[in-house]
């Protein structure tokens, strides 16, 4: 037996799987269920019946879901707040997913939900990537700087929050700091006399040819 002797928590589960959940099942048959102690499929972390940590990786890289393994994939690979207002281990799901709880589990309880990438730059709702035209959407532009900041670029760019920009020509201040400047640039981001030379220069200055 290889039990772990482990009571599975929601944050073992809660994230989606990479291939479909059909998929996993059939990779993997039963997944693993909170609050019970039953050992995750042998294929997750097992090869010709011993541990292998390649198994594990695999598992993880696309089936974290089916294998109770979210909790190590990078989303929740962090520490929650040592002073939380709540208390994390109540999380559930559904808290997860309403967006009048997600700014304090992103601060609080980011370990649970999957929120650690957020960082300081995170969208309040949960559908903004849904449908990014409307970053551009002159009606909706009060409600996105306040409930869709990252999918619509009004963070400010930060030393822990920012991947590296990527850089395009000879000039090395040419850069994008957004990663969805390709995708507003097809929507007409660059043209829309909407957005400031500096906002657009701040965001996306190499898709939009400004430097």
């Amino acid at each position: 037996m290889f039990n772990e002797a482990c009571v599975y928590a929601t944050n073992a589960i809660n994230c989606d799987n990479i291939y479909s959940d059909d998929a996993c099942t059939m990779i993997y048959g039963s997944s693993v269920m909170v609050g019970t102690t039953t050992e995750r499929p042998l294929l997750c972390f097992m090869l010709n019946g011993e541990r292998s940590e390649e198994m594990k990786r695999i598992s993880i890289s696309t089936c974290p879901k089916t294998c109770g393994y979210c909790c190590q994939t990078e989303p929740f690979d962090c520490n929650n707040s040592p002073f939380p207002r709540i208390n994390c281990a109540l999380v559930t799901s559904r808290m997860c997913r309403d967006p009048q709880w997600r700014e304090v589990l992103i601060e609080d309880c980011p370990n649970v939900c999957g929120f650690c990438l957020e960082g300081g730059c995170y969208d309040k709702a949960v559908d903004c990537t849904t449908d990014i035209s409307i970053c551009m959407n002159v009606g909706m532009q009060d409600f996105v700087k306040e409930y869709c900041r990252k999918t619509c670029g009004f963070c400010r760019p930060t030393a822990t929050t920012t991947p590296d920009p990527e850089f395009r020509g000879t000039n090395p201040n040419c850069v994008d700091y957004n990663t969805n400047c390709a995708s507003w640039s097809y929507r007409g981001y660059c043209t829309s006399p909407f957005y400031s030379y500096e906002t657009k220069f701040a965001n996306c200055a190499a898709t939009c040819s400004l430097c």
